[in-house]
């Protein structure tokens, strides 16, 4: 840290200083050279300035970037078009979705770390604005939902069974996950199993 301090911290935080703002603000849209430069998107890897139209175009397959505005005095967070590939919250009257990228991300992260949905809906909140929670309802009933109904989805897609129409029930064992742990005979277990003791018969030997 002392080298740190010593070095480079003076520069990178001049760098920092400089991605939270962009003296370009206000110029001439460097795209279409006729509207103003008043928006930017700071996910974008080295990005500038640009006016609304320009902005808009950029993002025709990123429209879940944060885009901020220059009112002239500071930054304001504004949204881009909600299309996009998004998974229903319900299927009765449809008002909320998620992206199917934050169903997989939590996916992932419940299996790592065993997070809960509620704990990642209220990460979302607090990083879609960090101050004020009220800016953005608590959806995690709907996160929830959407998820279990995501989950299922992809465990008929793993397990390759057709989805029973009219009602119907799934064949037993046709979404039950193999376990190698579990006694298979001609899998696992020796070929003489049955011809074990009674008092035996229940001890196997598995095999990984």
């Amino acid at each position: 840290m002392t080298d740190f301090k010593d070095n480079g911290a003076e520069k990178l935080l001049d760098i920092s200083y400089e991605r939270q703002y962009d003296s370009r603000f206000g110029s001439r849209c460097p795209h279409c050279k006729d509207g103003l430069a008043e928006y930017k998107c700071f996910e974008c890897f080295n990005s500038r300035p640009l006016c609304k139209d320009c902005v808009l175009k950029m993002h025709v397959h990123a429209p879940f970037h944060d885009i901020d505005f220059w009112n002239g005095h500071f930054l304001e967070r504004r949204s881009l078009s909600s299309l996009g590939e998004l998974f229903p919250g319900s299927f009765i009257r449809p008002q909320t979705a998620f992206t199917a990228g934050a169903l997989r991300d939590f996916h992932l992260l419940t299996l790592t770390t065993k997070l809960t949905s509620s704990a990642y809906t209220t990460f979302l909140r607090r990083k879609t604005d960090y101050w004020s929670k009220e800016t953005t309802k608590d959806r995690a009933r709907e996160f929830f939902t959407a998820f279990r109904m995501y989950s299922f989805l992809a465990k008929v897609k793993e397990t390759g069974v057709d989805i029973p129409r009219h009602r119907q029930e799934f064949p037993a064992g046709s979404m039950a996950t193999f376990c190698a742990a579990c006694p298979q005979p001609g899998i696992n277990m020796s070929p003489d199993w049955k011809t074990r003791p009674d008092n035996l018969k229940c001890v196997f030997r598995t095999r990984w």
